[in-house]
């Protein structure tokens, strides 16, 4: 199952103009610690943003709310896109986007993609657009 890994050095980026308001959502606080272009969600019990994986207390179906736009720490404000093209560099050896290859949430890394369907996570979230460019979605509408 190949893995998008983002290079530490070189975060994932916007390449495209800035979505429109009623494709970002300006939240109020992180639970954890989020890297730029991880897939996020909105945990119900508290309203915090966190990772997306699947989690069967509070994510059980791998709900992708939005990618964040920029990394952050806990208890901090973040910006989630539910649609974006992110500039995606990946650490060598582990691949590259490929084009029109369909990116899914990682049912074991927060916030990571694959192009393996997972078991519960079985909706794209994300497809290349060449090797160093990912279209993402949120997925939130389609469970």
């Amino acid at each position: 199952m190949p893995v998008l890994t983002k290079r530490t050095d070189s975060p994932p980026s916007l390449t495209n103009t800035l979505p429109n308001s009623a494709d970002q959502l300006d939240l109020e606080y992180c639970g954890e610690a989020i890297g730029a272009g991880d897939a996020c969600y909105i945990r119900k019990a508290n309203g915090k943003v966190y990772r997306s994986v699947v989690d069967a207390t509070h994510n059980p179906k791998g709900i992708v709310h939005g990618f964040a736009a920029q990394a952050q720490r806990a208890n901090k404000p973040i910006t989630l896109f539910m649609t974006a093209r992110f500039g995606y560099t990946v650490e060598s050896g582990t691949g590259a986007a490929v084009p029109g290859q369909n990116y899914f949430l990682n049912e074991a890394v927060p916030g990571g993609l694959t192009d393996t369907a997972g078991s519960t996570a079985t909706k794209a979230v994300a497809f290349g657009l060449d090797s160093g460019r990912i279209q993402v979605q949120a997925n939130w509408n389609l469970y």
